[in-house]
């Protein structure tokens, strides 16, 4: 018969599969991923200034730095990784070339676009200055104060009253999302290269409301690709 193929091979494939019973006796590659249980990273998020202040202001102190710059202030790594509430799981998308002839079509994959303009939500904490972290990277591509743009990478500009140089932060940052099991075993992470925000959102405000949930800032993010490892936390002779 031609449809043999499909018939269910018993000899293959137990048929205590088709149910649940047999995860309970391999519990090992049954746990299942939690939505959770992760953590978003951002590098270099050091020596941010609040929006209202500019990097080639001359009278700067350790009080003009939301992170950083005084022992007190958590780094602005640790108030994201703290903060956040959703992150989204980067992937690509690949526009079909198309090739006709006749009554048919042939595809073939063109260059890849990463699904930038997405968005994180982050919890705001008052004391942990959430916003201000955010807001200030934000300002790194776009200054409110001097109404300039920044640039992706790190920059001069200007120097002190010590004539050592002033350097304005890039606004492009790479991100590490990391996926761990509910006892924090990491599982996987990606690395998103070339991070910025282009938008901040937030609740408004609202008498009626009586502050149920909190308040959350929502976040557009852009990125330029991203690469996901596995193998570095196989142990070893595993991977």
């Amino acid at each position: 018969m031609a449809n043999d193929k499909f018939k269910f091979d018993s000899t293959r494939t137990d048929t205590s599969a088709l149910g649940t019973y047999h995860i309970s006796t391999d519990l090992q590659n049954y746990e299942t991923a939690r939505s959770n249980f992760f953590q978003l990273i951002v590098e270099n998020l050091d020596d941010l200034l609040y929006p209202e202040y500019s990097y080639s202001d001359n009278n700067l102190t350790d009080a003009s730095y939301v992170t950083g710059k005084s022992k007190k202030k958590l780094m602005g790594q640790d108030v994201l990784r703290l903060s956040i509430n959703k992150a989204f799981v980067p992937h690509f998308s690949m526009t079909p070339i198309e090739v006709r002839r006749g009554n048919s079509v042939v595809k073939f994959a063109d260059t890849p676009t990463w699904d930038g303009n997405k968005t994180l939500e982050f919890q705001d904490f008052v004391g942990l200055e959430t916003k201000s972290v955010l807001m200030a990277w934000q300002a790194l591509a776009y200054d409110v104060m001097t109404d300039t743009q920044g640039r992706a990478a790190r920059y001069q500009v200007g120097v002190d009253g010590s004539n050592q140089p002033i350097y304005r932060p890039g606004y492009k940052k790479d991100c590490t999302l990391v996926e761990y099991t509910p006892d924090f075993q990491p599982i996987r992470y990606w690395k998103l290269i070339g991070c910025w925000i282009s938008a901040i959102q937030e609740s408004d405000f609202d008498v009626t409301n009586g502050g149920n949930g909190g308040r959350q800032i929502t976040v557009t993010f852009e990125y330029d690709r991203a690469e996901m490892h596995i193998n570095d936390f196989a142990p070893e002779g595993e991977e």
